[in-house]
Parts: C-alpha cells; structure tokens; sequence
C-alpha cells in the first residue's frame, strides 16, 4: 500500500488522466453528463489511490481506468430518482396516490393468490424459497448471502422463475 505522501502524489499526477478517462467513457455512458463522469472518474481516482498496491505489478493507469469504469457502471445501474406525484398513474385507472393511502398489503395478496395456484408447486423448492425471500423485501445482495450465491445468479434465478409463472399460467388459461 502506499504512504499518504505516495497517495497524494498519484492522485496530482494522474489528475488529467482521469479526466481523460472521463472524456474517453463519455461515448459508453451517454445517459450521464460529461460533468457527472467527471465526478465519478474523481471518485475513481481517490479510491483507486488509497486501494493501489504497486506490488502486484500492474500500472496504476491500466488500475484507474478499472476502478473508474467500474463506478461508472454501478452510478448506470443505480435507479436514477424521478420525480412522482400522488397523480402519477402506475396503472390502468389507478394512481400512486391511491395506493398510498391505501391499507391493502398487494404484496401479501401476490404472495397469496401465487401459493394457491397451482403453478407455484411447479417451481422448485430452492427456487421457490428465492421469490419468497424476495416478496418478503430482502434485496437481491442478502438473499444470496443467505444462500451461499452471488447476487446476479439470484437475478438470474429470479428472472427465470418469473418467466416460468407466466409460461405457466398462460397454459393453464388455455
């Protein structure tokens, strides 16, 4: 690792390096700001100094641009916040507002009207245990945690199970 003076002295050298790399990324990222990347590839930097370790033997350019790459692609995948009102419709004839203020537990009813069908018995139990976790709120990260699995295995999971229940239930509507 590097001392806090070694520290210091990668970040001011490589400081136009990684606003190069923020300019370079701008063409993969183009639901982002040139302005926002920026921040994201500073970001990267400050990291990628205190993470470095030059006695692994790779060049801390070829370092940054991983770590900045990176946190471009996790600032893409985190759902940007939009800006709702109580009059924004998520569905036909229903608002956000009404559901609200209303006391229904939807997802307590899903998960109910999902174990009487006759298609939750055609999922496997693991499986099974994995869309429970979910409807019950744990994120994708603790349910794999809790299974010994990695995260995106348990989106994959989750994204077959879905399609095999509509599958399902529109052979049963034939």
């Amino acid at each position: 690792m590097l001392s806090a003076e070694e520290r210091e002295a990668y970040a001011e050298k490589n400081l136009k390096l990684a606003y190069w790399f923020a300019n370079r990324y701008q063409a993969k990222f183009p639901g982002l700001e040139l302005e926002e990347i920026k921040g994201y590839a500073l970001l990267g930097l400050a990291v990628a100094v205190n993470q470095f370790d030059p006695e692994v033997g790779a060049a801390f350019s070829t370092f940054l641009g991983h770590v900045i790459f990176n946190n471009l692609r996790q600032a893409v995948r985190k759902p940007r916040v939009k800006t709702l009102s109580l009059e924004t419709p998520i569905a036909e004839d229903l608002t956000l507002g009404e559901t609200v203020f209303d006391k229904t537990n939807y997802e307590e009813l899903a998960i109910d009207r999902l174990t009487r069908e006759e298609t939750w018995h055609a999922i496997p139990p693991f499986y099974r245990k994995i869309l429970q976790a979910y409807a019950d709120g744990m994120t994708q990260s603790e349910i794999g945690i809790t299974m010994g699995i990695s995260q995106a295995h348990i989106s994959r999971i989750l994204a077959r199970t879905r399609t095999a229940l509509l599958i399902e239930r529109r052979r049963a509507a034939l």
